[in-house]
């Protein structure tokens, strides 16, 4: 899942490589990009969207999740926490979740921290091993440097690895 609003390219960058990562040790991948959706703010007064089904289903069926988040007053993105809003235990009680951020200028460390602390909550079982990619790091032509390309393939090796007997 990708919910970066900010940074969106370099995110889902990130996302894609980390996917790669996942379909070259096995696994089937799907990339659910959040900023594509229009998914209300989580009312628990209001009916469930439909939208918001959509995006429960994924990650309930989903053996497990790389979540990616662009990084914002050291926060992770409100499309992300918008769409966590609408999850509970029931869709990740046991599942392993990768994470990464994106930030500019300062570390992806404190949205990071956030997003292990939400998920952890929510029953995931979180990786060790996440990674954090400093937009200054990134080329001039917004491409992913490539120690970065190699952390990502590693996190989506990792939780295929993670899945597997």
């Amino acid at each position: 899942m990708h919910g970066a609003i900010e940074q969106h390219e370099i995110a889902r960058q990130a996302l894609t490589q980390a996917l790669a990562g996942a379909e070259n040790a096995g696994a089937a991948t799907t990339l659910l990009d959040l900023s594509a959706l229009t998914l209300p703010l989580f009312n628990p007064d209001h009916p469930e969207p439909r939208v918001a089904v959509v995006v429960r289903r994924c990650i309930s069926l989903a053996d497990a999740v790389l979540l990616a988040t662009s990084s914002r007053h050291n926060s992770y993105s409100t499309q992300l926490k918008n769409a966590l809003e609408y999850c509970g235990s029931d869709e990740f009680h046991g599942m392993p979740v990768g994470l990464l951020g994106v930030a500019r200028k300062s570390e992806s460390t404190p949205a990071l921290d956030q997003l292990q602390t939400i998920c952890t909550t929510l029953d995931a079982q979180i990786l060790t091993t996440r990674v954090g990619i400093a937009i200054e790091a990134t080329c001039e032509d917004n491409e992913l440097p490539r120690d970065c390309v190699t952390d990502l393939w590693t996190l989506g090796q990792q939780v295929v690895e993670w899945i597997s007997p």
